[in-house]
């Protein structure tokens, strides 16, 4: 178990570290460089005009502040992915399938002669506490692990919900008609687990044409489910049928729904092909994100860790600002510097407890 999770893992990170260095070679630094050497080969050429050579000037400028920037932003990704590469594999995994020493059995109480009996109190294993954060993948880093809380136990009661997940996991013909095919599993998903209330939902037509807007491309893109819940919270949730998302095709539909939460100035958008649930967050020049699996939510019969992740990250607590005019716990958590996200960690562990 211990080495068959140590060599997902090592698969997961060097896909990762390869698709960081993949983008640095193909994204744009290329071509602000040709457009460097070029304007420094024009401006060799002697001009009589000045306020041409001015322009010119400016423009260099610009462009190696800009390559300056982006190089960087590569350079930090690819030192934090090998850190927490390194972090996970040599200290997280190997202690979560090892014992802390020989297994030894004890009586569920002690006697004490002044006190009576008390009961044996278990400690939790701190290490180990933020392992559904682990069980997920990450693009980017939305979240720091050290601003994560702990299992609740509203969250244990929803788990049994989802043990005994009711009959609409399997749509019926009344819901398939809904466009796409995903209309019962949303159900079950949104509403039955993560307990986001019905009413609160609005769906397809329902959404107004306020919520729509024109991409680069121009085509027009609104959510296939929208929930707005008290003091302004607010989940848009899309889909799309592609095989996987952000790989192949599927990175047309991430770089669509980034776009829209760019131009409507939201943060936070669910992207799902039924199978993968992608949480999104994005940034003015940045994004992060982390995704579910719905094949690995039940393991030997049991929830998984990647459903406690689910309820920690999209419950109704953790979307909802705690009063009006502050940011909900999780977008706080994700979007303020470390010091100011330490204020909010009371008031993120209290909404999940």
């Amino acid at each position: 178990m211990g080495r068959d999770a140590i060599r997902t893992e090592q698969e997961r990170f060097r896909l990762r570290l390869k698709e960081v260095e993949r983008a640095m070679s193909e994204n744009t630094i290329s071509k602000l460089e040709k457009e460097r050497d070029r304007l420094v080969a024009d401006m060799r050429q002697l001009t009589l005009i000045d306020i041409d050579r001015r322009v010119q000037e400016d423009r260099l400028r610009d462009l190696e502040a800009e390559l300056e920037r982006r190089s960087n932003h590569f350079h930090e990704l690819l030192a934090r992915l090998k850190s927490e590469q390194d972090r996970l594999l040599s200290l997280v995994l190997p202690k979560r399938y090892q014992l802390r020493q020989s297994a030894q059995v004890f009586s569920g109480g002690c006697r004490d002669p002044h006190a009576g009996e008390r009961p044996v109190i278990y400690h939790t294993d701190t290490l180990n506490q933020f392992a559904w954060w682990s069980s997920l993948n990450h693009g980017g880093l939305l979240i720091a692990p050290a601003r994560l809380a702990t299992t609740s136990p509203l969250q244990r009661q929803r788990f049994l919900i989802l043990d005994h997940a009711p009959p609409r996991c399997c749509p019926g013909a009344a819901e398939r008609r809904e466009a796409g095919a995903q209309a019962g599993l949303f159900d079950v998903v949104l509403e039955g687990v993560l307990q986001l209330p019905a009413l609160e939902w609005k769906k397809a037509s329902a959404i107004g044409a306020e919520w729509s807007h024109r991409l680069i491309n121009g085509e027009s893109l609104k959510p296939r489910r929208l929930w707005l819940g008290s003091d302004a919270a607010i989940l848009p949730v899309f889909d799309d049928a592609v095989k996987q998302i952000g790989v192949g095709t599927g990175r047309r539909s991430t770089a669509r729904v980034i776009e829209w939460l760019r131009k409507s100035g939201q943060k936070l958008a669910l992207l799902t092909n039924g199978v993968q649930w992608r949480l999104i967050h994005a940034g003015p020049d940045y994004d992060a994100w982390c995704q579910w699996d719905i094949g690995y939510w039940f393991e030997e019969g049991q929830t998984s860790d990647q459903v406690q992740a689910l309820l920690h990250l999209l419950s109704p607590q953790a979307l909802t600002p705690p009063k009006e005019g502050m940011s909900a716990p999780l977008i706080a958590a994700i979007q303020t510097p470390a010091k100011v996200r330490l204020n909010y960690l009371p008031i993120w562990v209290n909404a999940l407890a």
